[in-house]
């Protein structure tokens, strides 16, 4: 997901054009349901826990860029 479009790009694709950016960005980092399911077969090194970090990380930046531009 985030190795071809950011959160931002994401946010205002066509996939979400009516709803609330706070709705869409928390569900973006809620991970409790996933958390209880198991790791998908992958074909290489990377984890559900390394998906997670990139989007939280992801996610973090996006915020602080948004705080940034308003202050």
């Amino acid at each position: 997901m985030l190795h071809y479009k950011t959160i931002n790009e994401k946010l205002h694709f066509t996939l979400y054009p009516y709803e609330d950016e706070t709705s869409v960005l928390k569900r973006i980092t809620f991970f409790d349901s996933a958390d209880t399911e198991n790791d998908p077969i992958l074909f290489n090194d990377f984890t559900w826990s390394s998906a997670k970090e990139k989007i939280q990380k992801a996610f973090d930046d996006y915020t602080n860029d948004l705080i940034k531009y308003e202050s």
